[in-house]
């Protein structure tokens, strides 16, 4: 006898969005221009300001999240403090990360050490250098 076995091609293609933000106009929230699609797997989110961020009404650490339908503010990372460099790295719990059932546009945004928006983000040269890697499950063949 002879057993076969059948293979399955199975895909977590990973996509990557890496967005310069203009932080020089003061808001509460700054909106990237893509969004995740559905069923996305955020597998890490990176976010990098090359100055001081100047936080204004209690802000004082910026958030990555989702601003589609119900807003989470600090759904893939809340940064440390507001300064330059700041560079953090954040991996998500699958049930957690999973992008809902119409994609999730993304923001970054001014928050309160609790991770809730407070306050405003912004100023003169400021800018956040955001990477945010995803994964996509594919089904099987």
């Amino acid at each position: 006898m002879t057993l076969s076995r059948t293979r399955y091609t199975t895909g977590l293609n990973l996509f990557q969005i890496v967005e310069t933000l203009d932080l020089t106009t003061p808001a509460a929230s700054h909106a990237l221009t893509a969004t995740l699609p559905v069923g996305a797997v955020v597998q890490a989110a990176i976010m990098t300001f090359p100055v001081d961020v100047t936080g204004a009404g209690s802000a004082v650490k910026v958030g990555l999240g989702r601003s589609t339908a119900v807003s989470d503010p600090d759904k893939y990372l809340l940064s440390s403090v507001l300064t330059a460099d700041t560079v953090r790295a954040f991996g998500q719990h699958l049930e957690q990360s999973i992008a809902d059932t119409n994609g999730e546009a993304l923001s970054v945004y001014a928050c309160d050490t609790n991770g809730d928006a407070l306050g405003t983000i912004g100023g003169a040269g400021e800018t956040a250098e955001v990477t945010v890697i995803y994964a996509v499950p594919q089904p099987l063949n």
